[in-house]
């Protein structure tokens, strides 16, 4: 019974998510000019390949450790918290740098270098409960993430802020994100 219970907050709240996202796109779309969708999709494009790049399933090992200890878990954030750090380093020094001759594209990248920061308190609390597959918990903080992203940006369009309108969303889930794992706002 727990395991349909965990697929079925898992799918619902993917589809909620799907969704969420997706209607909120629309309206950005209509809201943004194709430069301003443009301009993003370039940041969000770079800031994704410097993610990939990163990625070495420290969570993924946590989650599978058999006998999973306090030094591990502090080793693996502090890798996690080392591969944020770097990622995020890296978009602010893309954006100063004028490599891409656009200031609009460099704003966006000091925007988005806050996201990988902001992830490093999610960090724990959501590769803990993977692992304890408390699924109820972690759907609920990416639909949450999902609907203040999508509602921050579309408050961010309205109020004028253009290309940099979905970055101020993604930021806003950011913390979000952060601010629900440091208050255990997770525990249910």
């Amino acid at each position: 019974n727990s395991v349909r219970a965990s697929l079925a907050w898992n799918y619902g709240a993917h589809s909620l998510v799907f969704v969420v996202t997706f209607g909120g796109n629309v309206v950005l779309a209509r809201l943004l000019s194709p430069h301003d969708l443009g301009v993003f999709g370039v940041g969000l494009a770079i800031a994704g390949i410097l993610g990939t790049i990163s990625y070495f399933g420290v969570a993924n090992y946590l989650i599978r450790d058999h006998e999973l200890d306090e030094s591990t878990l502090a080793t693996g954030f502090t890798v996690n918290a080392i591969l944020c750090l770097a990622v995020g380093a890296a978009l602010w020094a893309l954006g100063g740098a004028g490599v891409f001759g656009d200031a609009a594209i460099a704003a966006v990248l000091r925007w988005m270098a806050l996201v990988p920061v902001l992830g490093i308190a999610e960090f724990l609390p959501l590769t803990l409960m993977t692992r304890e597959m408390r699924f109820a918990p972690l759907s609920l903080l990416q639909l949450g993430k999902a609907a203040v992203n999508m509602g921050a940006a579309i408050a961010a369009a309205l109020w004028g802020f253009s290309y940099l309108s979905p970055a101020i969303g993604a930021v806003a889930g950011g913390v979000f994100g952060a601010a629900a794992a440091a208050a255990k706002l997770l525990d249910l």
